[in-house]
Parts: structure tokens; sequence; C-alpha cells
């Protein structure tokens, strides 16, 4: 038997993979599993094709980071969904949505 793993924190980008693909992974033998994606670069974020991720965009704070985790714990689990909360982001200077 398979230890739970109740959430999964991953950057978007990384070595020789991606978030989303370790998610899907991770999601398919451990279909209750909670996951909590952080990037720079946006927030269109599927595993398979309709489970959400919830996002979480960089640069964050520490309460930011605090308060999506327990967001994307406290939040039911439902067979081929993952979790979906999201940390959207004040714009940067300049105009330009940070998403």
């Amino acid at each position: 038997m398979q230890e739970p793993i109740e959430l999964l924190l991953t950057d978007l980008l990384l070595p020789d993979t991606n978030g989303r693909a370790l998610a899907q992974r991770l999601v398919a033998s451990r279909p209750s599993m909670r996951v909590v994606v952080m990037s720079g670069y946006g927030s269109d974020l599927t595993v398979g094709s309709e489970s959400a991720l919830a996002f979480l965009a960089k640069p964050f704070t520490r309460d930011e980071l605090l308060t999506i985790v327990a967001k994307t714990l406290a939040e039911p689990v439902t067979p081929g969904r993952s979790g979906a909360a999201h940390v959207r982001r004040p714009a940067r200077r300049g105009g330009v949505p940070h998403t």
C-alpha cells in the first residue's frame, strides 16, 4: 500500500520535466492528492482533460503560500480534480498583470 501524499507543491518548470507532467504521473496513482503549481509565467494549468491545479504566482509572500496551501487542502477532492485555488497578483509596475 502506498503512503498518501496530501499535497504536491511544485514549480511549473523543472529540470528534465515540468510540474504539470509530474502532477499527471502522481495524480494517476494518487487521485486524492492535491496539487499547487507555482510559476511566474501564467496560470493555464490542467492535468489530463479536467483536473485543475491550484496556482501560485511568483513572486509570492509566505502568507500567500500558507493561504493557498490551506485553501487547497480544505477543498474536497472529487475524482479527476486535484484542487483549483488560485492566488492572483496585482498588476506589476507598468500595468502588466501578474498572473
